[in-house]
C-alpha cells in the first residue's frame, strides 16, 4: 500500500528477549484469549432494550401466562423459610461461667489482705513497702508509685473502710445481675451503678473503691457460638421444602409489574422466560468467538509480522476490534434504526489508513460476522451488507493521498449498503414497494457520512496510540529552525552537510524499495547529533585542523567516536524526539567495529579487546533503519575516497601494454557494493526485512545518486590573450 501524504507508518522497537515480558507465542495466546473473551461477551450480553427483556427489579414489558400446570419445589421460598427459622432469637444460646466471678472475688480479697499485711509489716520501711505494693503479682490491677503512696498514707481506720466498701461493692454488683454479667451489664456497672452506690464516700476512698472493684469485675455471660450454630442448623433442617402449584392459564406477571426473583423462578419452572441464553447457546457462541479471534490473531502473526512484533500496535488493533464489537452490542439494543446504519466502515477505514488494506479487509470480515451474529435470526443480510460496505471503503481508501479520499470512501459505503439492501429485499419479498427505497437510502447515507467523519477523527488517535508518526510531525521535525538542527549547523557544520547527503541517499533508496522516504530523510538529519558534543574529534569537522586523534590512544579515540551514538540518544530524548527517530540514532552503526582504531591498536599493543572498539547497537530492526545504516556508511566512505583522490568514476580499461590503473583507486559502484556486502556478511541487517532484491535496488539508487555528485567534469582549455 502506498502511504497517504499525511501519514507515514513508523514503527517502534519490537519486543526482544528481555525488553518485553512475554515471548511471541505467549503474546499471541494472551491477546487472542482477550479478544475471544470480549467477542464472547459481546455475543451473550443482552442489555435491556425495553422490548421483552425480563429483569429483576424492573417493570415487566410484557404479560406472561403459564402455558401448562406445573408443581415444583420453590428453592427461593424454601430458602426464605429456612432463613427465617435460622434467624429466630430462640436459636441463640448463651453460657454463664459462675466460677469466673467467684475466682475474681477471691483474688480481690487476697489482694486486699496482702496490702494490709504490707502496711502492717514492722520490718519494712516506707520505701520498701511502696516497692512491695508496686510489685504485687496481679494482672487485674496495676499499682503505680502514686497509688502505693496513697494507700500507705491512709490511716488504719480509713483503710478498713476502703476494704469493707470494696468487698461490699463487688458483692452488690454480683447480686444486681444474679452473677450473670455480659458486656452491656459491665458497661452499665462501671458508668452508672458503681459510682452511684459509693457516692457518699470521700473522694479518695471513693476513687480507691471504684478502682479496685472495676479491676476485678469480668464478663461471664457470653454467646455459645457452637451451641448456637447447632441450634440454627437444626432449625433449618426442620423446615420442609415449599411446593408451589401453577395452573395453566394463570397469570405469572403483567405489564408494568415489578419483576421479583420469585417471578423469574416461576417463569423458569414453566419454561416461559423469554430471551434467555441456555448453557448450550452460551457455549456455542463462545466457540465461535474463540475461532474468530484466534483466526484474526494468527493472520496478523503470519501475514503482518511487522505489526505482530510490536505489542503496542497489536494491542491497538485488538482494542479497536473489542470496542467496535461491544459498541455494536450496546447500540443495537438502544436504537430503532436498522442494523445496517451502524458505521462499521469507520473502524475499517482507520485501520486501512494507519496500517494497511489487507489487514483492514480481514478486520472487516470478522466484524461483519460479529454484527450479523448479534442480529439473531437476521444474520446473513446484515453481515453481507456490513462486509460489502466496508470492503468498498477499503478499496476506495487504498493508496489515499488526500483527506478528501475519506469522503469518497464514505460515498462508496453508502452506495454499497443501498444496493445490498435492495438486493436482499427483492430476493426475499414478493410484493415489495419502491417506497422502501427512501428509508434505505436515508439510513445508508447516515452510515456513509458517519463512517467518513468518524474515520477522520479516529485515525489520528489510533496512530498516536500505536506509536505511529504522522507526516506533519515529520515535516515539523525537518525544519532547520529546530533546536537540535540549529545546534548541528552551528557547532558541527561538516556533520550537518554529511547528514544532508545521507538524507539524499536514503531518500533515493527508500523510493526505490517503497519504504518511508520522508521518515528516512528526517531520521538522517538527526542521526549524528551526538557529534555536537565533541565536533572536532570527527573528520567531518576537521577542515583546516590537525587530527586530534594523532595524539590519543586508539582505545580513547574509539571510545570518543562510539560515544556519539549514546550522546545522540540522550540529546534526542531530552529534546522530546519521537522514539522512532531515537531508534535510528541508536541503530545507525549497529554493532559495527571502529575498524581504523582497532587496526591501530593491534599494531601498537600486545593485547586488544575487540569489544572496546564495537558500537553498542542494537542492530537495525526495520527496513528504514537498515537503509540509513547503509547510506551513512556509503556517504562517509565515498566522500573520504574522493577527498584523497582514490575515487574514479568508472573502471579504466586495460591499456595497450595490458596494464590498468592500480593502487587504491576504486569505482563508486565497487565501493558501494563492497560496503553493502560487508554489512550483510557481518549480520548487521539480519533483523531487517530487506530482501536481496531490495538490496540490489538500494545499491543502484546509491550509485546513481553518487555518480551525479562525483561525476568527472570537463577540463576547459586555458584562455589565451590575443596580442594587440
Amino acid at each position: 500500500m502506498q502511504r497517504p501524504w499525511w501519514l507515514l507508518n513508523t514503527f517502534h522497537r519490537p519486543y526482544q528477549n528481555g525488553s518485553w515480558p512475554l515471548n511471541r507465542i505467549h503474546m499471541v495466546v494472551l491477546v487472542g484469549a482477550l479478544l475471544a473473551v470480549a467477542f464472547w461477551m459481546a455475543l451473550i450480553l443482552r442489555p435491556d432494550d425495553g422490548r421483552g427483556r425480563i429483569e429483576v427489579g424492573r417493570p415487566s414489558p410484557i404479560s406472561i401466562q403459564a402455558e401448562r400446570s406445573v408443581s415444583f419445589v420453590s428453592d427461593l421460598l424454601t430458602e426464605q423459610a429456612r432463613a427465617t427459622a435460622e434467624n429466630s432469637p430462640e436459636n441463640i444460646v448463651y453460657r454463664t461461667d459462675q466460677n469466673l466471678l467467684i475466682e475474681q472475688q477471691d483474688q480481690l480479697n487476697d489482694m486486699l489482705r496482702t496490702i494490709s499485711n504490707i502496711r502492717n509489716d514492722p520490718s519494712l520501711n516506707s520505701v520498701e513497702k511502696r516497692e512491695e505494693l508496686v510489685n504485687l503479682p496481679t494482672s487485674s490491677v496495676i499499682i503505680s508509685d502514686t497509688l502505693a503512696d496513697a494507700i500507705l498514707n491512709l490511716n488504719d481506720s480509713v483503710w478498713s473502710t476502703v476494704q469493707r466498701q470494696t468487698r461490699l461493692l463487688f458483692t452488690q454488683a454480683l447480686d444486681a445481675y444474679d452473677a450473670e454479667i455480659d458486656d452491656a451489664a459491665l458497661r452499665e456497672l462501671r458508668t452508672e451503678q458503681l459510682p452511684r452506690w459509693v457516692a457518699g464516700l470521700p473522694q479518695l476512698q471513693r476513687d480507691l473503691v471504684l478502682l479496685l472493684t472495676n479491676s476485678f469485675l469480668r464478663v461471664n455471660h457470653v454467646l455459645d457460638e457452637e451451641a448456637t450454630e447447632r441450634q440454627k442448623l437444626a432449625a433449618r433442617e426442620a423446615v420442609t421444602p415449599v411446593v408451589v402449584d401453577v395452573q395453566a392459564g394463570e397469570s405469572i406477571v403483567r405489564v408494568g409489574e415489578i419483576v421479583t426473583p420469585r417471578t423469574i423462578e416461576i417463569l423458569e419452572a414453566t419454561d416461559t422466560l423469554p430471551d434467555q441464553l441456555s448453557m448450550f447457546n452460551t457455549l456455542g457462541l463462545g466457540i465461535i468467538a474463540a475461532m474468530l479471534s484466534f483466526t484474526t490473531i494468527l493472520h496478523i502473526s503470519f501475514y503482518h509480522r511487522e505489526i505482530a512484533a510490536h505489542p503496542r500496535q497489536l494491542l491497538v488493533i485488538v482494542g479497536l476490534l473489542i470496542i467496535t464489537a461491544l459498541a455494536g452490542r450496546l447500540l443495537f439494543s438502544s436504537w430503532e434504526a436498522p442494523p445496517y446504519t451502524f458505521p462499521l466502515a469507520a473502524v475499517v477505514l482507520a485501520i486501512t489508513i494507519v496500517f494497511n488494506s489487507q489487514l483492514a479487509l480481514v478486520c472487516a470480515v470478522v466484524l461483519s460476522i460479529m454484527v450479523g451474529l448479534m442480529q439473531g435470526d437476521n444474520q446473513l443480510p446484515t453481515a453481507v451488507t456490513m462486509l460489502l460496505g466496508s470492503g468498498v471503503a477499503v478499496v476506495l481508501a487504498r493508496g489515499a493521498e488526500r483527506p478528501g479520499t475519506l469522503l469518497i470512501a464514505g460515498a462508496g459505503t453508502t452506495v454499497a449498503t443501498v444496493l445490498s439492501q435492495i438486493g436482499f429485499t427483492i430476493s426475499t419479498s414478493i410484493d415489495w414497494q419502491p417506497v422502501v427505497l427512501v428509508p434505505m437510502m436515508t439510513f445508508s447515507l447516515v452510515n456513509g457520512v458517519l463512517s467518513a467523519l468518524l474515520a477522520w477523527g479516529m485515525f489520528y488517535v489510533v496512530a498516536t496510540l500505536a506509536g505511529i508518526i504522522t507526516a506533519p510531525q515529520l515535516m515539523e521535525l525537518s525544519h532547520p529552525s529546530r533546536p537540535l538542527l540549529r545546534k548541528l549547523m552551528r557547532e558541527a557544520p561538516g556533520t550537518y552537510y554529511h547528514s544532508i547527503s545521507v538524507a539524499n541517499l536514503a531518500e533515493a533508496a527508500a523510493e526505490a524499495v517503497a519504504a518511508d522516504a520522508l521518515l528516512l530523510r528526517v531520521a538522517a538529519f538527526y542521526h549524528d547529533i551526538g557529534k555536537t558534543i565533541r565536533p572536532y574529534f570527527f573528520t567531518d569537522n576537521q577542515t583546516g585542523r590537525e587530527n586530534v586523534h594523532n595524539e590519543l590512544d586508539p582505545q580513547i579515540s574509539a571510545a570518543i567516536i562510539i560515544d556519539h551514538v549514546r550522546e545522540g540518544v540522550k540529546m534526542a530524548r531530552a529534546a522530546g524526539l519521537p522514539q522512532s527517530i531515537i531508534d535510528f540514532i541508536a541503530t545507525h552503526h549497529g554493532t559495527h567495529l571502529v575498524a581504523h582504531f582497532y587496526q591501530l591498536a593491534l599494531r601498537q599493543q600486545d593485547t586488544v579487546d575487540i569489544e572496546d572498539f564495537r558500537y553498542p547497537g542494537p542492530i537495525p530492526f526495520t527496513r528504514e533503519q537498515g537503509i540509513l545504516m547503509l547510506a551513512d556508511s556509503v556517504e562517509a566512505t565515498v566522500r573520504a575516497k574522493a577527498q584523497h583522490g582514490q575515487l574514479i568514476a568508472q573502471r579504466i580499461p586495460a591499456s595497450a601494454n595490458g596494464q590498468t590503473r592500480s593502487g587504491s583507486h576504486t569505482t563508486i559502484e565497487d565501493l558501494v557494493a563492497s560496503i553493502i556486502d560487508e554489512r550483510v556478511r557481518t549480520g548487521q541487517l539480519d533483523n531487517t526485512a530487506l530482501t536481496l532484491r531490495e538490496l540490489v535496488l538500494i545499491r543502484e539508487a546509491f550509485v546513481s545518486t553518487l555518480q551525479g555528485i562525483y561525476h568527472p567534469r570537463t577540463e576547459y582549455a586555458p584562455q589565451l590573450v590575443k596580442a594587440s
